[in-house]
C-alpha cells in the first residue's frame, strides 16, 4: 500500500471494544484488541 501510494485497512469489531459489558471480559477485551491495533496502525503508517 505504501509503494502505491495508499489504500484502506477495514477491521470489524463491536460497541464492546470500546464500552464494558458485564460477565463479557474476554469478548471485550479481544474486540477492544482489533479497535486498538487499528488505531495503533493508523498513527504509525499515517
Amino acid at each position: 500500500m505504501k509503494r502505491n501510494g495508499g489504500g484502506a485497512i477495514v477491521n470489524t469489531s463491536s460497541g464492546a471494544g470500546v464500552l464494558a459489558i458485564r460477565g463479557q471480559s474476554s469478548y471485550c477485551a479481544s474486540k477492544f484488541g482489533v479497535t486498538c491495533i487499528s488505531k495503533v496502525a493508523a498513527l504509525e503508517y499515517a
